[in-house]
């Protein structure tokens, strides 16, 4: 603008001096014409708007324009394991007790005091006993330890259900380990897919797992991703410190509680539309809870989006660049200011074009793929 106005007023000088001040003013106004920045405020919020409109079509909520435009500059691409890479419906395997205490008996502590708890383990545990028809009891007193496991007061007797190295979890009767449980989940079916399409867009693909290496290893090599990205046993103050420590802008994709933090560090949090409410606020992206691969869906989108953009800005700078010189100089003659209203008016169709055809594009990929 500074620049814009100093050549306006260079202008009258020049033509003043040489004896033709009107005409001067008049190549002065259209200087002025020919640099409103019409265009150039619509050249992102077009841009963004179709994008955000096109992402909704297809489930994704996207929360705000700042983080559209990080999603298409992504450089990694962090998934948790439990409930993203895998159905988060996750089913009791076996059941080893301790001591003299038999397995249903491991099973009615282990339910009794997880019935409270949102994490999928727990889900498990309590639909099994559902299923062999134990009782259980109530809970009091219960807390819950992101990372770590459940405590609480079963029949007046405390009773904790904590992250152990030997199976998904141990269960303590006042203390002392009575049994261990070991759950199993099922990966999704898109999951492949995904981490193969953000891997052939040049997108490092990373997975964090509070379980075991081993059972963390076991699904990163199913789902294609390199087991020096796997980061295991993790609590959600190392997947916050892991996140932070990847190369960025980085994306993290959950759905628990025990991503709310890491979600939070990253530059995109993503959440699943089936995760906790402290995720879904968390992240700044939602993608449908069936289907992962919008994950890769959104940073396409853009990507799209970041390009047009781009064209757009040229667009709006095009005309100003070409025309305030010869406008200066004259040369536009004193019709100037309707030429330059003219290409003002231009550059503004030129933009809204633009992003009409980014909508077109984004709608015949959406319709191809559905």
């Amino acid at each position: 603008m500074p620049i814009v106005l100093a050549i306006a007023a260079l202008t009258v000088v020049g033509w003043s001096i040489s004896g033709q001040t009107g005409d001067g003013i008049v190549f002065a106004v259209t200087i002025l014409v020919i640099s409103c920045p019409c265009a150039l405020g619509l050249a992102t919020p077009m841009a963004v708007m179709v994008a955000a409109g096109e992402s909704s079509l297809r489930g994704i909520l996207v929360k705000d324009a700042s983080s559209l435009e990080l999603a298409g500059k992504t450089a990694t691409v962090i998934f948790d394991k439990t409930g993203t890479l895998t159905l988060g419906k996750p089913v009791v395997d076996s059941i080893q007790p301790e001591g003299d205490e038999t397995a249903q008996t491991v099973l009615a502590y282990a339910a009794s005091v997880e019935t409270p708890s949102e994490h999928p383990i727990a889900s498990a545990i309590v639909n099994e006993a559902a299923k062999q028809g134990l009782t259980v009891l109530p809970v009091t007193d219960f807390e819950a330890t992101a990372g770590s496991g459940v405590h609480g007061l079963v029949d007046s007797k405390k009773v904790s259900v904590l992250r152990d190295d030997a199976a998904t979890c141990k269960v303590e009767l006042e203390g002392k380990i009575i049994g261990r449980i070991t759950v199993t989940d099922e990966i999704r079916p898109e999951a492949k897919k995904t981490v193969d399409e953000l891997r052939a867009s040049g997108i490092q693909v990373h997975m964090l797992s509070g379980d075991r290496t081993s059972t963390a290893e076991a699904v990163a090599r199913e789902v294609g991703i390199a087991p020096e990205n796997v980061h295991a046993e993790a609590s959600p103050s190392d997947k916050t410190e892991i996140v932070s420590s990847l190369p960025r802008p980085s994306m993290m994709v959950g759905d628990g509680i025990n991503d709310a933090a890491a979600l939070a560090a990253s530059d995109v949090g993503v959440a699943i539309a089936s995760g906790t409410n402290v995720a879904m606020e968390s992240a700044s992206i939602i993608i449908p809870a069936n289907d992962i691969e919008a994950t890769a869906e959104s940073i396409n989108i853009a990507k799209n989006a970041l390009t047009t953009i781009k064209q757009n800005l040229v667009f709006a700078f095009m005309y100003n660049v070409a025309a305030i010189p010869l406008a200066a100089f004259g040369l536009l003659g004193e019709h100037g200011p309707l030429i330059a209203a003219a290409a003002m008016g231009f550059s503004d169709v030129t933009v809204i074009g633009n992003a009409i055809r980014l909508k077109h594009k984004l709608r015949k990929r959406r319709m191809n793929t559905q």
